[in-house]
């Protein structure tokens, strides 16, 4: 289990913000949409804001674990003990 997620059969990838990247620029590289995107965006707004997102903070995205590599969930950690998770 990582995050409430269970990951047996899962691809996990963990990296860091880097300087100038958002969100977009994240998602983009594993071929999700940008009205996916902006669906995230808009509809987490109450919850947390994706323009708070800051360089050198850890993320984790967990794709299917086949050829298609389909990304599930965003996960962008915010404190080492609060995060948020976008089900994509």
């Amino acid at each position: 289990m990582l995050y409430g997620i269970n990951v047996d059969t899962l691809f996990v990838e963990r990296a860091r913000v880097r300087k100038n990247q958002f969100l977009s620029d994240i998602l983009l590289k594993y071929n999700v949409s940008y009205s996916v995107i902006d669906r995230l965006a808009r509809e987490s707004r109450d919850v947390f804001d994706v323009r708070r997102i800051r360089s050198g903070y850890p993320y984790t995205i967990i794709t299917t674990n086949d050829s298609m590599a389909t990304p599930l969930y965003f996960i962008y950690e915010e404190t080492p003990t609060s995060y948020v998770v976008f089900t994509l």
